[in-house]
């Protein structure tokens, strides 16, 4: 049902007025007595401004990380061990979303997890557990989805992580993400060129966001030129092109999109990786639900 999510027995209605959240409530209740479901009144809210959801705070504005959440992680100490550790990067793991290029920020952490590592808590560590925090902590904002708006996908890849953020373009033409995405490349992935890690950057960012990009039109925005025409050639796919890059390119011809080229200083999943900027934090809410 539009505007309606439901996880469990948690139920969240949402209206752009009053009278249409009241309208969409009238829907909800309906379909439970049809179905022989009551509700507790004295567990309902209704008429929020905003609200708490699944470690989120919602409102008019967008998403954001809940105030205990946001608390819990400002006034986390480093980690003494490997449990420790494995417990903090579990929690940020919900947070991930709110996170610019996670996959090179966390690296270092996620080193210290692998079999056979000795346990040693490096400048490089601290660096990345302070940088976390500093994100999370400066209360991110994240804009809401609108089907209406135009959508654009940058992407980027470094030598160890991909990354990805989904933006949204409004008519004043301001853009704000909605959601970001990022992976540490494998040993092989890391290996590729950089126009096949450019490339492997696109495949992971079409995919994870594959729900919102899927039979709508979108803009795909890089810093490699060769992927631009190689990707967004209509007329074909060049035969020059190495067997890994034709194949990948067979699989975006099923999305319908434009490809664009950046430079890399103005490429926003490069920029924002490098930099905290508040009220520019994408995340899609339920996307680790």
């Amino acid at each position: 049902m539009d505007k309606v999510q439901c996880l469990l027995d948690d139920v969240v209605i949402a209206g752009a007025t009053l009278a249409e959240h009241n309208l969409k409530l009238e829907e909800v209740l309906k379909v439970l007595q049809e179905n022989g479901l009551k509700v507790k009144v004295n567990k309902c809210s209704f008429g929020l401004r905003e609200i708490e959801y699944l470690g989120h705070k919602v409102d008019a504005s967008g998403l954001h990380p809940s105030d205990g959440h946001v608390r819990a992680i400002k006034e986390a100490p480093p980690p003494e061990n490997q449990a420790l550790l494995r417990s903090f990067l579990g929690f940020v793991t919900f947070f991930l979303k709110f996170i610019p290029k996670s996959g090179d920020i966390l690296k270092p952490l996620y080193d210290l997890l692998k079999k056979d590592a000795k346990w040693y808590w490096s400048k490089a560590c601290q660096v990345s557990f302070l940088q976390i925090k500093k994100i999370l902590s400066s209360k991110p904002i994240l804009t809401h989805y609108d089907p209406a708006l135009p959508l654009q996908l940058w992407v980027d890849a470094s030598p160890i992580a991909i990354s990805a953020v989904l933006s949204h373009v409004f008519p004043n033409r301001t853009e704000k993400p909605l959601a970001y995405f990022s992976k540490v490349l494998t040993k092989a992935e890391s290996a590729y060129s950089q126009i096949e890690r450019e490339a492997t950057a696109i495949i992971y960012g079409v995919n994870h966001f594959k729900d919102f990009l899927y039979a709508r039109n979108f803009t795909l925005i890089t810093d490699s030129k060769p992927l631009v025409y190689i990707f967004g050639n209509k007329k074909g796919i060049p035969v020059y092109a190495a067997n890994r890059l034709q194949r990948w390119a067979y699989q975006l011809s099923t999305y319908n999109f434009t490809v664009k080229f950046t430079r890399s200083e103005t490429n926003i999943a490069d920029f924002l990786s490098r930099v905290s900027i508040p009220g520019k934090h994408p995340t899609d809410l339920f996307s680790n639900v």
